[in-house]
């Protein structure tokens, strides 16, 4: 027997947590969340080309897969994902993020939605621990389904139209069929949905045809959006890093942002990679500053499907997909194992703002100011860059991506 376990990050609206205790933040899960995310940014972008992906669902889902976990599947679990505590305080730390990402708009007309939803599709004659099936309904919110995995088009289809609902039909077909089958015994499913609109939009008329150089002998001709006017933004070591903020919902705390980080050629992507920290991450929103600046970005469209196995074998979680692991806190047995994991991402930039989504599953078997009379900085996204959504109220970073090569983008 083995569990499978459908592993979903999407961005889209969640539903509100039950109470966490006082002395609980989002800090833990936070700080753990990111340091994994960037983790994960060498062994997801080894094939050169665009990537997306989203940090916090992963890490929701696999944190979810981990408070069923013992023994040396647990602690393989625990450093591949930077927990700094035991099971139940990170699901608290979790419950305590989900429930800030995903506060009720405070005006009627908001045009910001950050949602995030759980979800647990098990088969019908699967028992599980008082203690699992607490910590997963309590403190991550997934509603418990009852499936029958045999008939595999069915729980598919199922599945598939949970995600599609959650991500505003924006991933519609994350399962294959195959991908479940009669010896699945568990789907754990976290999806992730953000749409936003700039602070500032780009006016389409000014948009027009560039090239965009992936390599010295290649380019292919992109939509470039334009706009001139004052934006936070930082130059350090030749790299320049724009910040586009979201309109937020509220006057209160600092808004969402989008930061295009833009290394000087095209061929320097790897290097900035390698100095990626979340420490680093900081010290760029801190030093932020308004500056004049000739914005030319691409819009683009970008759509991506993991096999997470070998990324988190990478990071030293070969563990739970091993024969022997042990998941006995799901359901007293230590005959299942992680047999399948799944990330898919959707990531969506243009004129207007951004809409992203992302899901996962794992089985087991600035303001623009008036005119300048300075001349403006050019910033020009027309190479390899990398991109990162921020939830800065609570630091979290919910999309992570390279943009690398236009005609390799997985939208229709």
């Amino acid at each position: 027997m083995f569990l499978s376990k459908l592993f979903l990050s999407t961005a889209l609206t969640t539903t509100l947590l039950a109470s966490t205790p006082e002395h609980v933040d989002s800090k833990t899960a936070v700080d753990s969340l990111n340091a994994f995310g960037i983790d994960l940014l060498t062994p997801m972008t080894s094939n050169h080309t665009n990537a997306v992906y989203s940090p916090s669902s992963l890490f929701i889902s696999l944190s979810m897969v981990a408070s069923g976990a013992n023994g040396t599947t647990l602690q393989s679990m625990k450093k591949g994902l930077h927990w700094s505590g035991d099971t139940l305080e990170i699901a608290q730390s979790i419950q305590c993020l989900s429930k800030q990402l995903s506060s009720a708009p405070t005006e009627k007309n908001c045009l910001l939605t950050c949602t995030n939803v759980n979800g647990l599709f098990a088969e019908q004659d699967t028992s599980f621990l008082p203690s699992f099936q607490k910590t997963v309904e309590d403190y991550y919110q997934a509603n418990l389904q009852s499936m029958n995995f045999s008939l595999q088009v069915q729980a598919t289809d199922i599945i598939n139209t949970w995600i599609s609902n959650s991500t505003h039909g924006k991933i519609p077909r994350l399962l294959q069929l195959g991908d479940v089958d009669s010896s699945t015994r568990l789907a754990l499913v976290d999806a992730v949905y953000f749409s936003g609109q700039w602070v500032s939009p780009f006016s389409k008329e000014k948009t027009t045809k560039q090239p965009f150089i992936t390599d010295p002998k290649k380019r292919h001709d992109v939509s470039m959006m334009r706009q001139v006017g004052s934006f936070s933004f930082l130059e350090q070591s030749s790299t320049q890093i724009l910040a586009l903020p979201f309109k937020a919902c509220s006057t209160e705390g600092p808004q969402p942002l989008l930061l295009i980080v833009l290394p000087p050629t095209f061929d320097d992507l790897k290097n900035l990679q390698k100095q990626l920290t979340p420490d680093l991450i900081q010290q760029w929103l801190s030093e932020l500053k308004p500056q004049f600046l000739d914005v030319q970005l691409p819009n683009f469209c970008l759509r991506k499907r993991y096999d997470m196995q070998q990324p988190l074998k990478a990071l030293g979680m070969a563990a739970p997909f091993m024969s022997n692991a042990d998941f006995s806190g799901i359901d007293g047995s230590k005959d299942l194992f992680l047999s399948k994991a799944i990330h898919e991402a959707y990531f969506h930039l243009d004129e207007q703002g951004v809409e992203a989504s992302a899901a996962s599953i794992a089985t087991f078997h600035v303001t623009a100011t008036g005119p300048s009379k300075e001349s403006p900085i050019a910033f020009t996204a027309n190479h390899p860059f990398l991109f990162l959504l921020i939830d800065q109220q609570t630091s979290t970073l919910l999309f992570l991506g390279e943009f690398v090569d236009p005609s390799l983008t997985g939208c229709n």
